[in-house]
């Protein structure tokens, strides 16, 4: 079965409010990364999430934290200079 990415409803879902929520977070990862999909985090807003959800096996990740929304020639060089 070839790799691919899933979508989900989850980007609202605050992980940090409750560990029920996490764990729901996190279990839908797991449960992802089971059948075959890489997982993709969205909305990660603090270094905390994003260590979090790098923990949990998140393949891949985007939100205010790590950028805001640019123009298609400041992402060229934004991106440039991140790898």
């Amino acid at each position: 079965m070839p790799l691919g990415r899933g979508a989900g409803a989850l980007a609202a879902l605050q992980i940090f409010v409750s560990a029920k929520n996490a764990l729901l977070v996190k279990t839908l990862i797991d449960l992802a990364g089971e059948l075959g999909y890489r997982v993709a985090a969205e909305g990660i807003e603090t270094a905390e999430v994003l260590e979090q959800i790098k923990a949990w096996g998140c393949a891949e990740a985007q939100g205010f934290y790590l950028a805001r929304p640019m123009a298609s020639s400041d992402f060229e060089r934004w991106y440039a200079e991140a790898r």
